[in-house]
């Protein structure tokens, strides 16, 4: 970083600072976005996290306590 600063003068310093930033911000939102849109095809959910009635179906007679069912939904 020194290096660049001793190239560059306080102007086009700071301009490059705000491009890079703004450009690690861009391209980090449209991460976000795309793994949110796959998330969302996968759960076919667009809230986390889920109940635990959307994903354990218990076939047995055993009734599951609260905090077993937490566990299975994960």
């Amino acid at each position: 970083m020194t290096r660049i600063s001793s190239i560059l003068n306080s102007l086009d310093s700071y301009i490059l600072r705000k491009a890079v930033a703004h450009s690690v911000a861009k391209t980090a939102n449209q991460f976000i976005k795309t793994h949110e849109k796959k998330l969302k095809n996968l759960t076919r959910n667009s809230v986390l996290p889920f109940t635990s009635s959307e994903v354990v179906t218990n076939l047995s007679s055993f009734v599951l306590t609260a905090e077993q069912l937490d566990v299975l939904k994960f």
